[in-house]
């Protein structure tokens, strides 16, 4: 992340003799940080930089050295101490602001400004000062690496968090832009992007239809990038929000009066978000011809609860269970709901009370990892 030009300058610094002796404590520390990452050893690069700068500052004090190692720590520390971070990149600011150091402006603002968002406030001043640091970046096309796509994704997940959902549309896009330049690889960070994206669309009022279908889009999206998953047991907690949030966009479909999707519509959303979609679960273990559906001869929908009735709130639940011999219910889990703390208990209850009628197959593997979603709707 750190650019050639000041790396570059940092090792001249450190190796040949800015000042004092040839074995002061900060360039001992620097040669070991140095080695630690030429070695991949990122929590032993971190823990050198740190005592590389603190040296620097009882040696030398306000001192160009001293900014440069603060900055070096800080951007070791930007995503796994970001409280310390930011105590080294105020002081990198500090000897900036007084002229006595000259470090890359606008990396330092970013740094600095993403740091004051994710240790302090979630306030709409603090994500506007982060946005504006990563647009001048942008804009002046510097390469931060992947490190300005995981900064990207912060915003758009404390602005979504702040409920500024507008804003957190246009960071999760930018966002999706960042990691598949940097990171392509990162499914779960681009579905994280989607699931905020689509988030965003379907929770402001007054919902409007077509929100809601690129709200499914998304959701679908994010969907695809995952493989089949082992078990219920080990179901993957981002897929899961995906499967979630993509059942309550169809509660607030009813909730608008739309029972469903129009074909021409459900066609369109197919093909914008990839095609046919994957199977949820590995195939291993299931006999040929599949195992079609559950036919259900109890299967109450939940009783609504009250405080969420009377706060107006719809959402979903996604259940994971296996069928006993008896074709009930067991092994019960609640792999996701949105919102969430609203619906959970409801839809456990429900569940706990179901009872299949028959199996189409009735091979061990086919009363495995069977998943539901519930939803939950006040219908208009």
């Amino acid at each position: 992340m750190r650019s050639t030009r000041f790396a570059l300058l940092l090792f001249l610094l450190i190796t040949c003799g800015a000042a004092g002796a040839q074995d002061q404590q900060y360039r001992v520390e620097y040669r070991a940080y140095a080695k630690a990452v030429e070695e991949g050893d990122a929590a032993a690069a971190q823990k050198h930089a740190h005592a590389a700068w603190l040296s620097s500052e009882e040696k030398l004090g306000d001192d160009r050295l001293t900014a440069i190692l603060a900055f070096n720590y800080g951007q070791q520390a930007l995503f796994t101490d970001s409280e310390n971070a930011k105590v080294a990149f105020r002081r990198a600011s500090e000897l900036q602001a007084a002229g006595v150091a000259e470090l890359p402006s606008k990396e330092l603002d970013l740094y600095v400004a993403y740091t004051e968002l994710v240790t302090g406030k979630n306030s709409g001043r603090n994500a506007r000062e982060l946005r504006e640091a990563l647009d001048e970046i942008d804009a002046e096309d510097l390469d931060l690496g992947s490190d300005f796509a995981v900064m990207r994704l912060a915003l758009a997940t404390f602005d979504f968090i702040g409920k500024r959902y507008r804003e957190a549309i246009e960071s999760a896009i930018k966002a999706e832009t960042a990691i598949r330049a940097t990171a392509p690889n990162d499914y779960r960070s681009l579905a994280t992007a989607m699931i905020v994206k689509g988030a965003a669309h379907v929770i402001p009022h007054p919902r409007q239809v077509e929100q809601i279908l690129d709200a499914h889009i998304e959701f679908d999206r994010a969907r695809r990038l995952f493989p089949p998953q082992e078990s219920i047991d080990e179901f993957d907690f981002l897929l899961a929000q995906a499967l979630a949030w993509n059942a309550a966009a169809d509660a607030a479909l009813k909730n608008l009066g739309k029972s469903e999707l129009p074909n021409h519509v459900d066609r369109h959303r197919q093909a914008a978000s990839g095609g046919k979609r994957p199977p949820l679960f590995a195939k291993k273990d299931e006999p040929e011809g599949g195992c079609g559906e559950v036919q259900w001869q109890t299967r109450q929908p939940p009783k609504y609860p009250r405080d969420a009735l009377h706060s107006g709130y719809i959402g979903a639940v996604l259940v994971g269970f296996d069928l006993g011999d008896d074709l009930e219910p067991r092994n019960i889990k609640i792999l996701a709901e949105v919102p969430a703390r609203r619906f959970s208990d409801a839809a456990l209850e429900a569940v706990e009370d179901w009872r299949a009628d028959s199996l189409p197959n009735d091979h061990p593997a086919c009363r495995r990892n069977r998943i539901a979603n519930i939803k939950f709707v006040i219908e208009n």
